[in-house]
């Protein structure tokens, strides 16, 4: 929804305009929903624990092994 509506408001309005101002509005959108996704989530990482099943290494093909280190 929010898809649409960034579509419908700012992007369709840009289509007949040069590519610079395409270029400058997508850029300010992206600052924009950083910006709000950080005042809704924060900056600091979000860590979780490692499951049970995953004692040390991880096998993701026969030979190839993965490491699964705790922080």
């Amino acid at each position: 929804m929010v898809g649409v509506a960034v579509e419908l408001v700012a992007l369709r309005t840009l289509y007949e305009r040069d590519h610079l101002d395409q270029v400058l509005a997508t850029f300010g959108l992206i600052l924009f929903f950083n910006e709000l996704a950080a005042m809704v989530w924060g900056r600091a990482a979000l860590y979780t624990n490692i499951p049970n099943t995953c004692p040390g290494t991880l096998s993701c093909c026969p030979g190839l092994r993965y490491p699964c280190i705790a922080w």
